[in-house]
C-alpha cells in the first residue's frame, strides 16, 4: 500500500489500492472448529502445531463486501473478545493468547463477487491475525493491549505483521490506533518499516484527520529520528497554511512541543504575520499559546513584544474574542508583568469585564479584584 498524495473529501482514496479485477479482495484467516461453512478450508493456528487451537474464524475486513463485511465483523469481535479476556488476565492464558497472535500466519485469500459469492483461493502464507483484528472496532483493541502486555521482542513481531498496511491502517477509524500504540510502545529502530512507509507524504499525514495523530505521535516519540525529521522539514513551507488547517494545525503544535530550535523559529516567524488576525482564530490560537510555551526565549520575547505593541484598541478587539482571551491568558502566564498594565486600559478592561471568557482572563491573570470594581 501506498500514500496517495492526493485526498478525497479529507480522506484517502485507498478504495484504489484495494479493488482488482472487479472484486473486493479480502483475507480469510482460520483455525479449526467453528465454521462449517468454511471447514473444508480451515488451517491450524500455529504453523509450529505447538498451540492448541481455541479461537474461531479470523476475517480481515480490508475491502469486504457489503454482502460479506457484516457477518466477518461479527466474527471478529467475537474472536476479539476471547482475546482480550486472556490478554487481561495473567500466567498462561495471557502466554497463550501472544503465542497463537504471533505464529499465526495462514490465511487463506478469497475473493467476493458483485453477486456476493464467496470465492477461496487457498490456504497461502499471510500476515496472520493481526491485521484483520487492526481494522476491526474491537479488535483493535486487542491489538493494542496484546503490544502493552508483550514484551519488546514479541511486540515488535505483532507489530511487523502491518508491514505493507501502514497507508490502510492510518486511513481506519480503528487501525490507526494500532500503529499510534506501535509508536508509543516500541522504537522506529525496531519498526523500521513504520517511517519507511510515511517519511515521503508528511504533508498528506499532516492533513488527514487520523495522520496527524500519528505525525504528532511521532514527534512525541522519535522527534530525533532522520525520516520525522524529513517529514517536518517538508511541512514547514506549508506551516501557514496547516495553521489554519483543521488537522494540520495539531502536527504543527507539536512541532513546538519537540522539534528542533530552527523549526519552531520558523513556525513562530510565520506566526508574526498578520498576528492580530491570527490570534482571533481557534487553531491559531492553539499555535500561539505553544509557541508562547515551548518556542526559543528569543522568539518567545518576540511574540511577546508584538503583542505589546498593540494599540488600545487592537488590544481591545482581542478581548472581546473568544479565542483572543485565550492567547490573552497564554500571555499573562508566560509575561504577567509586562501583560496586567496593557489589560487594565480604559478600553480593554469593560472588554474583559463584560464577556465569560474575559472574566476568565482576570481571574487567571490574578486580576480578579478588578471584576467587582467600579469602572
Amino acid at each position: 500500500a501506498r500514500l496517495r498524495e492526493r485526498e478525497i473529501s479529507g480522506r484517502f482514496d485507498m478504495a484504489e489500492l484495494m479493488v482488482s479485477g472487479g472484486f473486493d479482495m479480502a483475507q480469510l484467516m482460520v483455525e479449526p472448529t467453528v465454521s462449517d461453512a468454511l471447514s473444508a478450508w480451515m488451517c491450524p493456528l500455529s504453523n509450529t502445531g505447538s498451540v492448541e487451537p481455541r479461537f474461531g474464524v479470523v476475517p480481515a475486513v480490508m475491502g469486504a463486501s457489503a454482502a460479506s463485511g457484516y457477518e466477518l465483523e461479527l466474527l471478529l469481535n467475537d474472536l476479539a473478545a476471547k482475546f482480550m479476556v486472556q490478554l487481561d488476565a495473567s500466567g498462561e492464558a495471557r502466554s497463550d493468547a501472544l503465542v497463537a497472535l504471533q505464529h499465526s500466519n495462514l490465511v487463506l485469500q478469497c475473493a467476493v463477487s458483485p453477486e456476493g459469492d464467496l470465492e477461496v483461493h487457498g490456504p497461502m502464507k499471510g500476515p496472520g491475525l493481526v491485521p484483520g483484528l487492526a481494522f476491526n472496532p474491537l479488535g483493535c483493541r486487542a491489538v493494542q493491549l496484546a503490544l502493552d502486555v508483550a514484551d519488546r521482542s514479541v511486540a515488535a513481531e505483532l507489530a511487523s505483521r502491518l508491514r505493507g498496511q501502514v497507508a490502510a491502517a492510518i486511513d481506519s477509524p480503528h487501525a490507526n490506533y494500532v500503529i499510534q500504540k506501535v509508536i508509543k510502545v516500541l522504537t522506529l529502530q525496531e519498526v523500521p518499516f513504520i517511517i519507511e512507509e510515511l517519511r515521503n507524504f508528511g504533508l498528506v499525514l499532516a492533513r488527514h484527520e487520523y495522520g496527524c495523530r500519528i505525525f504528532c505521535r511521532l514527534l512525541e516519540h522519535a522527534a530525533g529520528n532522520e525520516g520525522t525529521n524529513q517529514m517536518v522539514e517538508s511541512i514547514l513551507p506549508e506551516t501557514r497554511d496547516l495553521v489554519f488547517h483543521e488537522y494540520g494545525h495539531h502536527v504543527i503544535e507539536s512541532v513546538l512541543e519537540h522539534g528542533f530550535y530552527h523549526q519552531k523559529a520558523h513556525i513562530v516567524a510565520e506566526l508574526r504575520k498578520g498576528l492580530l488576525r491570527n490570534a482571533k482564530v481557534r487553531s491559531v490560537a492553539f499555535v500561539i499559546e505553544k509557541a508562547l510555551l515551548y518556542s526559543g526565549k528569543t522568539d518567545q520575547q518576540a511574540l511577546v513584544s508584538d503583542f505589546t505593541a498593540f494599540s488600545e484598541d487592537e488590544m481591545a478587539a482581542l478581548a472581546k474574542n473568544r479565542f483572543g482571551c485565550m492567547v490573552l491568558r497564554a500571555l499573562l502566564r508566560t509575561s504577567s508583568e509586562v501583560m496586567k498594565p496593557r489589560l487594565m486600559g480604559p478600553s480593554v478592561l469593560p472588554r474583559l469585564k463584560a464577556t465569560k471568557h474575559g472574566k476568565h482572563v482576570l481571574s487567571e491573570g490574578g486580576l480578579s479584584d478588578l471584576l467587582n470594581a467600579t469602572d
